[in-house]
């Protein structure tokens, strides 16, 4: 049943609104996907705070330009599957992708970042980033190095004093 005209309005403001907060957007094709499979890949997304949409291609296209957006034309063709991204943009991507593999149905189309259309590589490139706790953590260790340094260094002169002294009494 074709939504009233209303309803499509509602959609279109929902999804514009989503759509300003997503910090990235995946496209796939899901056709052959049946509903086990779909909530699988809600589930997976969810902890990493992304929510995928099946919305209509026309639709989509009017809330990326009320959101101010590239409206993707080229990858809102056929059944469309769009995941709106949080600040982690590794992990869902990766639950997308291996989504990909495991089915052999869904298809990544492209997607959205930084308000520009990227390909499917780019998407993938997307999945190869280090999640936000392993960026926090190599940072929190870039900020400790110094640190650790500092204190080898002023260690270092008792360290060898002690190594002459204990070389020193097993020679006698």
């Amino acid at each position: 049943m074709p939504l009233l005209r209303r309803q499509k309005e509602a959609v279109v403001a929902a999804m514009t609104e989503r759509l300003t907060q997503a910090h990235a957007i995946v496209v796939a094709d899901y056709r052959g996907l049946d509903v086990a499979q779909m909530s699988r890949l809600r589930r997976e997304l969810r902890p990493s705070g992304a929510v995928m949409h099946v919305v209509k291609n026309s639709l989509a296209r009017r809330a990326l330009e009320a959101a101010g957006l590239d409206t993707m034309d080229e990858h809102l063709v056929g059944p469309t599957l769009i995941v709106l991204l949080g600040e982690d943009l590794a992990a869902p991507t990766k639950a997308v992708l291996k989504a990909a593999k495991d089915t052999d149905k869904l298809r990544v189309k492209g997607g959205l970042l930084g308000g520009r259309t990227i390909d499917a590589r780019a998407v993938a490139a997307l999945a190869d980033l280090p999640s936000r706790e392993e960026l926090l953590a190599q940072f929190v260790g870039l900020l400790e190095a110094p640190q650790r340094q500092l204190l080898a260094v002023l260690e270092a002169p008792q360290r060898d004093l002690i190594g002459v002294f204990q070389a020193r009494i097993e020679a006698a």
